[in-house]
């Protein structure tokens, strides 16, 4: 595995767009503070939330719930190819949370994780794990049909919806290996049932959206988009729903999922208000004290949302 590892960045280099010099300037001056907190300083990204110890916690509890929520890491049916020794990508991969744990858990399979913020693990991880620093709209740094996997969740935030038609999944279908999966899971920003106060925040975060030409509510048709742009390339769509439940039901497992959506709703909105404050004209006490609010009006509302996964098979050279 190790001296596949090594050829692996070989090919890496080898094949990476000649558009790669923003990479050495996201390496120079890589942060800003905005009121306390550390966010990723590159003129081109967009990516709202702060890239420090307590987002990545956040980040991290986040995974668990949703693994506890799906009861598995993915929904592609990939496990026999995992077990036996396949090939991986995770896009957008933050601090590896996903990552690690599929490594540890199918240790004859290679993962490779991407990401343009470098807050993934450098050191300690596991030996058939890899992390790579790149922009993903220079296109990926990999040659075709070479993952049996291509995995991406928690992006809705990070793309247009024409980077997700015109490079993002283009270019997630060509490394996918004929017959191999891509799978995307993403969370509906819309919550069901908002107190009046809550929606505010809500309809702020959704209007910085669209000062960056992001739609952030494309969580719940992102599958359409996968199924009428790549329709010729792409096969066996799948759509698979949950539903987060900010409220407490009389079946104790439940009752305790819905108080980590609620502590993971709430620890979001604190991380994201140096970026919306600004759109919303109150103070920071009065921000806090809305968000504080979640615990008591969200149960009281019986507040949900959905999250979502969308897979399909790349057609094999026969199809």
């Amino acid at each position: 595995m190790g001296n596949h590892i090594s050829t692996h960045f070989h090919l890496v280099h080898h094949h990476k767009k000649k558009n790669h010099s923003s990479s050495k300037k996201i390496i120079n001056n890589p942060y800003r503070f905005i009121n306390g907190r550390k966010y990723f300083n590159y003129k081109d990204s967009i990516y709202p939330l702060p890239v420090d110890d307590e987002e990545c916690y956040r980040s991290q509890n986040q995974h668990f719930l949703f693994h506890h929520i799906w009861e598995e890491n993915f929904s592609s049916p990939v496990k026999q190819i995992l077990e036996k020794g396949g090939k991986v990508l995770d896009i957008c991969c933050g601090s590896g949370t996903w990552l690690l744990e599929m490594a540890t858990e199918y240790r004859r399979t290679e993962f490779v994780g991407v990401d343009m913020i470098p807050i993934f693990p450098s050191e300690i991880k596991p030996h058939n794990s890899i992390f790579i620093q790149y922009d993903v709209l220079n296109g990926l740094p990999f040659k075709d049909d070479e993952f049996d996997l291509v995995y991406i969740q928690n992006s809705s935030i990070c793309f247009t919806e024409s980077q997700w038609k015109e490079i993002v999944i283009p270019e997630m279908i060509r490394v996918t290996k004929p017959n191999g999966w891509i799978e995307f899971m993403e969370v509906e920003l819309k919550i069901e049932n908002l107190p009046k106060n809550f929606e505010q925040l809500c309809d702020a975060f959704i209007e910085y959206g669209k000062l960056h030409n992001i739609d952030l509510e494309i969580a719940s048709h992102l599958g359409n988009i996968l199924q009428t742009h790549h329709l010729g390339r792409l096969t066996d769509f799948k759509k698979e729903t949950r539903k987060l439940l900010y409220y407490e039901k009389i079946d104790t497992d439940i009752n305790r999922t819905g108080k980590l959506i609620k502590e993971n709703i709430i620890s979001f909105y604190h991380n994201i208000s140096p970026i919306i404050l600004p759109i919303l004209r109150i103070t920071q006490k009065e921000y806090d004290e809305i968000v504080d609010t979640v615990n008591i009006n969200f149960e009281k509302n019986k507040c949900f949302n959905n999250i979502y996964r969308y897979y399909a098979r790349k057609k094999s050279l026969e199809n």
